[in-house]
């Protein structure tokens, strides 16, 4: 739900780890006991639909820890037979709280158990509460650890909560596993490049920037999706341009921009890619303008996985 009230995203966090604490199944720990005493303080200054929302979250999360709870509500009120259409059509209108409202009619008929994780994942981030969104993007990919986009989206959605120094410990760790698939290396590469433009950048970032490139040259070549591989040859340029390997640089973006991109987004992306490998060319590597457009190109120049996971 939209709200500005910090108090619902204090007892929202604070939610999010008690479940997290029941999984592990520590719910009678003295962490947890502490927690529920501090979530009393935020508890007091919600609104009732602001309650009702987190009651309804809280039975979401417990599928984190083995339990579907459906909503006995919903379940009575929405016709069986009809809820993967209403479902689709709620997608559709890009109706998030329907969508949330009608996963809890237990959709287990329909939809495996890392898909509802998954969509319940891209609905609370669409509703930009993303601590929820990431909880139950962590819990898709623990269900299906085969689908990459899962582990990607994860670390997306970790760097857009502002938890960068988290994102880049889970990319250098994908990126140091020899069993990475090929995708994941592409998607941990772009948080290695949007690392490498923070101020003050990561102790051990030229490692990981080296790491990352060469982890993404060997994965490169067996990408087939137009978008990853533009997203990857971008990102590759921007990594070979921060460590000063002009000629790597040049060739990268220049495969980017050489792919038949067709949206409007990654058209605008391409004429950015474009004007850096100017820049480069020109020997402006390094100068105020062409860092700030590589801090731009690289918080910009992510594939997207929401599409490749759907």
């Amino acid at each position: 739900m939209h709200t500005n009230n910090s108090h619902y995203r204090d007892y929202q966090r604070m939610l999010v780890q008690l479940h997290a604490l029941i999984a592990q199944g520590a719910a009678g720990s003295a962490e947890a006991a502490a927690l529920r005493e501090e979530m009393e303080m935020p508890e007091g200054h919600l609104s009732r639909d602001e309650l009702v929302h987190l009651n309804a979250l809280s039975g979401d999360l417990s599928m984190i820890h083995g339990r579907e709870i459906a909503d006995k509500e919903v379940v009575d009120r929405i016709p069986r037979p009809q809820l993967p259409n209403l479902i689709r059509q709620a997608y559709e209108r890009k109706d998030w709280d329907e969508m949330l409202m009608l996963l809890r009619a237990d959709v287990s008929e329909w939809l495996k158990a890392d898909q509802i994780a998954y969509m319940r994942a891209r609905c609370y981030a669409e509703l930009m509460e993303l601590s929820p969104a990431i909880a139950f993007m962590e819990a898709a990919a623990r269900l299906n650890a085969a689908n990459v986009n899962y582990w990607a989206l994860t670390m997306e959605l970790l760097w857009k909560d502002g938890a960068f120094e988290e994102a880049y410990r889970r990319a250098e760790g994908h990126l140091a596993d020899p069993a990475t698939p090929n995708r994941l290396v592409l998607m941990a590469g772009t948080i290695i490049s949007r690392s490498a433009q923070q101020d003050p950048s990561p102790g051990d970032i030229d490692a990981a920037v080296a790491q990352a490139m060469r982890r993404m040259e060997q994965a490169l070549p067996n990408e087939t999706a137009t978008g990853i591989l533009f997203a990857g040859f971008g990102t590759l340029g921007l990594l070979a341009a921060q460590v000063g390997e002009t000629g790597k640089a040049e060739a990268a973006l220049k495969e980017a921009i050489q792919l038949p991109v067709q949206t409007e987004n990654l058209l605008s992306v391409r004429a950015l890619i474009i004007c850096e490998l100017e820049m480069i060319r020109a020997g402006q590597l390094k100068s105020s303008a062409e860092r700030a457009l590589a801090r731009q190109l690289a918080d910009i120049i992510v594939p997207d996985a929401y599409a490749l996971a759907a």
